[in-house]
């Protein structure tokens, strides 16, 4: 059985508030009540269909995120350009693997997420 969780990317910040452009926002949680999970997230960006260099670690997939249920991480990372023009497309995609209390890995269908910059906000693009 694979545990739920749930991620995105986000400029949102408490209060109202959102976070500077090119900081963004990761969230994952994990929405079950039983079996803890390891995480690895791979992200990949891209600008206008050409990919760019990637975080590293806890977003390149090197470090694993521990999820106890019920628990919620609030991340953050770096883009790799410092401006996004209305007419550009920047894209995030995450890969997101699941290694249970088991060991068994489980591999989720890639999702991304497309940048507003006048909104400074995204949109899941599935």
């Amino acid at each position: 059985m694979v545990p739920p969780v749930s991620y995105f990317v986000t400029q949102d910040l408490p209060e109202g508030k959102k976070r500077p452009f090119p900081d963004i926002g990761f969230v994952l949680q994990h929405l079950g009540d039983s079996l803890s999970v390891r995480v690895r997230v791979t992200l990949a960006i891209r600008l206008n269909g050409k990919r760019l260099v990637a975080p590293k670690h806890y977003y390149g997939g090197t470090k694993l995120w521990r999820l106890n249920p019920r628990m919620q991480h609030f991340g953050h990372f770096y883009a790799p350009v410092k401006t996004v023009k209305p007419t550009q497309r920047l894209e995030i995609e995450a890969g997101i693997s699941l290694i249970d209390v088991y060991g068994r890995l489980h591999d989720l269908l890639p999702v991304g997420w497309v940048y507003m910059p006048q909104e400074n906000s995204w949109y899941f693009e599935p």
